[in-house]
C-alpha cells in the first residue's frame, strides 16, 4: 500500500481489527492519505469521504466491547 501498488485492502470481519483503536485508525489514515478503498462482507468504502469514514469508524466504536469482566 505504502509503495502505491494496492487499490483496495480486503478483509472480511474487519470488526476484529476494529476492537484495537489504536490499528483501527491508523489504517484508516494511512487507505485516506494513499487513496486505498477499504472493502469487508458489507461493502466498499473511501475513507477519503467524509461519509464513508465515518461508517467505517462506527464500524469501529460498534465491535469494540463495552465492558470485560
Amino acid at each position: 500500500m505504502a509503495m502505491g501498488q494496492a487499490g483496495i485492502v480486503l478483509g472480511l470481519e474487519v470488526s476484529r481489527l476494529a476492537r484495537n483503536n489504536a490499528d483501527w485508525h491508523r489504517l484508516l489514515e494511512l487507505t485516506a492519505l494513499l487513496r486505498t478503498l477499504i472493502m469487508d462482507e458489507d461493502g466498499v468504502y473511501d475513507p477519503a469521504y467524509f461519509n464513508d469514514r465515518m461508517l467505517l469508524g462506527l464500524k469501529g466504536t460498534i465491535a469494540r466491547p463495552s465492558c470485560t469482566f
